[in-house]
């Protein structure tokens, strides 16, 4: 509220004064009761009052929640919700998804292996037990016994180049393979014998 000078004329003003800019405002010459624009309320009607009063919230209920939403365009908010919505469909579906991959990997190890050994037995037991069975042992068991099949292989084919003389001298890689074929024959024997 600006401050008023009751004159001995009988007038009322209102002094000069320095404006938040930095410019000066003139003396005003004001009628008794007069309320500058910027001072003046501005117009709410009765139900804008009556919103106003009444709390955001009902009584009782936890402090703000913060809406996801919040700041979203209508379209965007619809979006989101069906993204929502298929998110948790495919968490439900999911669920059932593995389900069925955990049966079927146990049925594919059921199939594959022969024997009487760790893997065997999956063959022999219920599709419940098979579930239940790490599966994962049975087929890195059987990966790393194809990798030392191949192995071997690679070993064969070069004793029979170096034989034929196909090879005239070998790499220092060539011939560290060729000194491990008894660990790699040594590791296929232990393997086959604890799959059996």
């Amino acid at each position: 509220p600006e401050r008023r000078e009751k004159r001995l004329d009988g007038q009322t003003y209102i002094p000069a004064s320095r404006r938040a800019d930095g410019s000066v405002r003139k003396e005003r010459r004001v009628k008794d009761g007069y309320v500058p624009p910027e001072e003046v309320p501005r117009y709410e009607s009765r139900g804008t009052q009556f919103l106003n009063s009444v709390p955001s919230r009902p009584p009782g209920a936890p402090a703000e929640v913060e809406d996801p939403f919040k700041g979203l365009t209508k379209a965007q908010k619809k979006n989101e919700k069906r993204k929502q919505k298929r998110r948790e469909q495919q968490e439900g579906a999911g669920a059932a998804v593995a389900d069925v991959d955990r049966v079927t990997v146990g049925m594919a190890t059921a199939s594959i292996s022969t024997g009487s050994g760790v893997c065997a037995a999956t063959a022999s037991s219920s599709a419940a037990d098979a579930l239940s069975m790490p599966t994962n042992v049975c087929a890195s068991q059987e990966k790393r016994l194809k990798n030392l099949r191949k192995k071997l292989r690679q070993i064969e084919d070069l004793e029979k180049r170096i034989s034929s003389s196909e090879l005239a001298s070998l790499e220092p890689e060539q011939l560290a393979k060729i000194k491990s074929k008894d660990d790699v024959l040594d590791e296929i024997f232990e393997i086959e014998s604890s799959i059996k």
